[in-house]
């Protein structure tokens, strides 16, 4: 009986290290099958990195998004850092979004000087640029003096339309072109404008603006 069991011990180890090296190897074959090359899989894949989705009513942001702007000539150069375009930019925005609605355009007296309180507009604005107060008060349009800034009057030949824009996650991006006014089909600017955009709450980020045609 004792011959018997030292013959067994010996069997008994090569099953074990037969089961374990079998067990090794599947695990590091199902390794390599995780990723092809080996290496660990990262925590997130494609499929759910944020896709980009085209926005159907071009019209309706032109009007709430793109059409102040234009008027006030913001997106007439490109710029990264809103603070690089004049502060009068910024009072003709304002001016754009509550006297010029392109569906419900405001009236105004020619008589009558029309004047805003500076809280009133700089809180306006700086919640949609990254732009402080002591910028927008270089502006030609601030009197210091009462505290206000002069609403004056915005003009323009050219005509302008959206052409394209889509989302991706809580980035809007806006492509854009402007017309000659000639004949309000000849091409003579494009662009894209990058905004930020988080239930009502919204800021513009930077603009790409390239001159197609210069105009004689």
């Amino acid at each position: 009986m004792m011959k018997f069991q030292v013959l067994k011990w010996p069997m008994t180890l090569l099953l074990m290290i037969l089961f374990l090296s079998g067990c090794s190897a599947q695990t590091s074959l199902l390794d390599a099958e995780s990723t092809g090359d080996g290496e660990v899989a990262p925590a997130f894949s494609s499929s759910q990195e944020e896709q980009e989705e085209p926005v159907t009513d071009l019209e309706e942001i032109y009007r709430l998004y793109f059409h102040p702007l234009f008027l006030a000539t913001i997106t007439a150069e490109s710029w990264d850092d809103p603070q690089q375009l004049s502060p009068d930019a910024f009072v003709h925005y304002y001016l754009a979004r509550h006297y010029y609605d392109p569906v419900h355009p405001a009236e105004r007296d020619l008589e009558r000087e029309e004047t805003v309180d500076q809280q009133v507009l700089e809180q306006e604005v700086m919640s949609h640029f990254d732009v402080s107060r002591e910028f927008l008060r270089q502006s030609q349009e601030y009197d210091p003096n009462r505290g206000v800034y002069v609403m004056n009057y915005l003009g323009g030949a050219a005509s302008s339309k959206v052409v394209g824009a889509t989302w991706n996650g809580d980035r809007l991006s806006i492509s854009f072109e402007y017309y000659s006014p000639a004949d309000d089909t000849t091409v003579i600017r494009s662009g894209s404008l990058q905004m930020y955009i988080s239930g009502e709450e919204y800021q513009y980020l930077s603009c790409t603006s390239v001159l197609v045609v210069e105009l004689p």
